[in-house]
């Protein structure tokens, strides 16, 4: 029964928000950076839920009240927080832009085949930009949603008596399962790093709302939000698909290759992609997430993208 139960959280979990991202065509085509943008979407989000639904939290203690205002978030078919930035936000803050419809998107990026392919009934996320780092619309859907998941497998597994350490790992772990099974290899035959940053960092947004020396929420005869969130805290260069490739299968990555060194190993491309990447390594910080996965490749626990992006000579 809990394996089903599982199972169908994962299917509605995979029509939650787009599958994947192109992030090498936004890393040579930045938009504007969105952060303030995000930023006032989503605590006005919170100010609204609480405001709404006042009189009912009034009983709650404040990790309920954190895991309702959270799973407001969440949509039926899209996410909120993506749909707004897809949809909603001018164009100067997307790449590619609204005048690119969805296929259009689709035939430009790295995905393009003439096969039968998942992503073509999906749409591709969009790329924005988070104070210089260029990411796809659909990392803060995962950041939202299956951060309150991680959350979830942390708060039980310490309940059982597990370390900190061991309850981090639990919920990292379930994270790669997802990857490993219906939100990437069984799906778009992609394992994505990138997705396991923003939900481990989603999981860090659940662990302070409710923290004692500086909480998101203070009940004062109402529960009110006291700081406000700032998506720049969370967001870093391991969202980046083209800093932290994903892994393909081989059916995608046959089909990937040619088109990423088609179109971004010529030599000024490249050059520019590499600039990006120093970028990022000049400001990236390891987090606890990153050095448990990495030390998950070394045991050879999930699959090995060594020989993928990561070898193409063109990016070194």
């Amino acid at each position: 029964m809990r394996l089903i139960k599982l199972l169908i959280l994962f299917v509605v979990s995979s029509v939650s928000y787009a599958l994947e991202t192109d992030n090498f065509l936004g890393e040579i085509n930045p938009p504007k950076d969105s952060s303030e943008i995000i930023n006032e979407f989503v605590n006005s989000k919170i100010d609204s839920y609480l405001i709404k639904n006042s009189e009912s939290l009034r009983s709650k203690s404040c990790s309920q009240v954190r895991k309702k205002v959270l799973k407001s978030f969440r949509g039926y078919v899209v996410h909120a927080i993506e749909e707004y930035i897809d949809e909603q936000v001018s164009d100067e803050f997307v790449f590619p832009q609204r005048d690119h419809s969805y296929g259009d998107y689709f035939k430009i990026s790295i995905y393009y085949n003439k096969k039968i392919d998942l992503l073509k009934l999906k749409h591709l996320s969009r790329n924005i930009n988070i104070d210089g780092i260029i990411i796809g619309s659909d990392k803060l859907s995962h950041f939202i949603s299956t951060g309150i998941r991680y959350y979830y497998f942390y708060e039980n597994k310490l309940n059982d008596g597990y370390s900190e350490k061991k309850a981090v790992e639990r919920a990292i772990n379930y994270g790669v399962f997802t990857e490993k099974s219906v939100l990437g290899k069984l799906t778009s035959k992609v394992f994505s790093h990138a997705d396991l940053e923003a939900n481990f960092q989603g999981f860090l947004l659940n662990k302070q709302f409710c923290e004692k020396d500086k909480p998101f929420l203070n009940f004062d005869g109402a529960w009110k939000r006291t700081r406000d969130f700032d998506i720049r805290e969370y967001v870093n260069p391991y969202w980046s698909e083209v800093f932290n490739p994903s892994y393909y299968t081989s059916w995608r990555w046959k089909m990937v290759r040619p088109i990423v060194e088609r179109k971004y190993c010529g030599p000024v491309i490249s050059s520019r992609i590499k600039s990006r990447i120093d970028f990022y390594n000049e400001i990236a910080v390891v987090s606890e997430s990153v050095k448990y996965i990495s030390s998950l490749a070394e045991k050879g626990k999930i699959p090995d993208r060594s020989t993928q992006v990561q070898a193409l000579s063109c990016f070194k």
